[in-house]
C-alpha cells in the first residue's frame, strides 16, 4: 500500500504572500555570541530582491538565512520566500544570464514581473505517501501538509490504515473545492516473475480489464 500510495500525486495550489525577485545581493550581519565571549554568530541577513517594478532590501531572521544557504541561493537566482512560514524556493537562474551555449545544466527563467512583495499562486506536488509521512509525525507550520495535520488532528508516531483513510476524506475535500488535483503515475514492479496467477489476477483492472473489480476493491 505505502508503494502504490507514492505513485500517486496530488498537485495542491495556494495562494501565498511571498517576496519574490532576482536575488541581487545576500549579506550576513555577524554579531558577538551570547552563549560564550568567543566566536561569532549571524544576527540577521540583508537580501536584495528585484523585479521588472523595482528592488527591495529585506532583513531576514538567521534561520531564513540557513533556508538560502540549503537552496544554494547565489546572487542572480530568482527565487521566492513566503512570508507566513520563511521558507525559501528557489525558482531558478535568471535568464539574463544564459549564454549561448546548450550543454549547460541550469535552469533558467524570467524575471519576475510586478512588485517585489505580492500573492503568488504557490504550486506543490507532493504523494500520497508523503502527507501519510507528515502527517504521522506532525511538526507544525504553515504548509498544506501540516494544515492538513490540523484538521485530523492526529498524534500518531505510525502510519496507520486510519490514518490513510482520514488523509483521502481531506484530500478529496480539496479536490472538491478546486484546490488540489490528482496526478496518475507509474508503479513499477521487480521481480514480476515471481508473482502468481492470483497477483497478475488483482493488477489486471488497472490496465483497463473490467473483470474482478470487486476483488480490486478490497485493496
Amino acid at each position: 500500500m505505502e508503494n502504490f500510495r507514492r505513485s500517486i500525486g496530488l498537485r495542491i495550489k495556494e495562494n501565498k504572500e511571498v517576496w519574490e525577485g532576482e536575488v541581487t545581493n545576500i549579506t550576513p550581519v555577524e554579531a558577538e555570541s551570547s552563549l560564550s565571549g568567543y566566536g561569532k554568530t549571524i544576527s540577521h541577513c540583508m537580501i536584495g530582491l528585484k523585479t521588472t517594478k523595482g528592488t527591495k532590501q529585506l532583513k531576514l531572521d538567521p534561520s531564513i538565512y540557513e533556508s538560502l544557504q540549503k537552496e544554494k541561493v547565489n546572487v542572480g537566482d530568482v527565487i521566492y520566500i513566503e512570508a507566513n512560514s520563511g521558507s525559501v524556493k528557489r525558482v531558478g537562474r535568471c535568464d539574463e544570464y544564459a549564454s549561448e551555449f546548450d550543454l549547460e545544466a541550469e535552469e533558467y527563467v524570467a524575471l519576475p514581473k510586478g512588485d517585489v512583495h505580492k500573492k503568488k499562486e504557490v504550486v506543490q506536488d507532493v504523494t500520497l505517501h508523503d502527507l501519510d509521512v507528515a502527517n504521522a509525525k506532525p511538526q507544525g507550520g504553515q504548509d498544506i501538509m501540516s494544515m492538513m495535520g490540523q484538521m485530523i488532528k492526529p498524534k500518531k508516531t505510525e502510519i496507520t490504515e486510519k490514518l490513510r483513510l482520514e488523509i483521502n476524506k481531506v484530500v478529496n475535500r480539496y479536490i472538491d473545492q478546486g484546490v488540489a488535483e490528482l496526478v496518475p503515475g507509474v508503479l513499477f514492479i521487480d521481480e514480476v516473475h515471481m508473482l502468481d496467477l492470483e497477483c497478475f489476477a488483482f493488477l489486471k483492472p488497472g490496465f483497463g480489464v473490467a473483470s474482478r473489480s470487486d476483488r480490486c476493491s478490497r485493496y
